[in-house]
């Protein structure tokens, strides 16, 4: 819808031009219509371009499953992590310590994590708390995510990156 108005926008400007064109000397025609040629195809290529940014939508159904990776500099974390259909677990590269999560998707791009083990403080914490997790954002090699706690007001947005298919 928004591309046929942008492209009834366009064909609006073409007859205006066409008759501003029409209404020009002989001398100032081609200076006049070199303009608006040069106009049109610019302002052309513009649509045609932020048709193609506003349109992308984010593909999560490939990440479902898999080994992903989490390095978070900022907060010093570094995360292997391996999902199937029901179980999600996160090995900490550095202390080797492992937690386990059951998984259910709630649509397309938006999954919640509940803890299945841990250590005991991991287990503590978030103990009949629910992990929800959106997907903001896809590339080809991982996606961006925003995560919340279930009864807290932050959201935290991290980065996982695919390590193998």
């Amino acid at each position: 819808m928004v591309v046929r108005r942008k492209i009834v926008h366009l064909l609006k400007i073409v007859l205006a031009g066409m008759i501003h064109f029409q209404k020009c000397l002989p001398a100032q025609s081609l200076d006049v219509m070199r303009n608006f040629i040069i106009f049109t195809i610019l302002f052309s290529t513009l649509i045609l371009i932020s048709g193609c940014i506003f349109s992308q939508k984010n593909d999560c159904s490939s990440f479902k499953t898999g080994k992903f990776e989490l390095i978070d500099e900022q907060h010093s974390l570094h995360y292997l992590v391996e999902r199937d259909d029901f179980i999600q677990t996160e090995t900490n590269v550095k202390t080797g310590q492992i937690s386990s999560f059951k998984i259910k998707w709630l649509n397309k791009c938006e999954y919640q994590l509940e803890m299945i083990s841990g250590s005991n403080q991991a287990m503590e914490f978030y103990k009949g708390k629910k992990l929800i997790v959106n997907i903001v954002e896809t590339y080809p090699d991982g996606y961006k995510f925003s995560t919340q706690l279930e009864g807290d007001e932050r959201i935290r947005y991290q980065t996982l990156r695919r390590v193998n298919k």
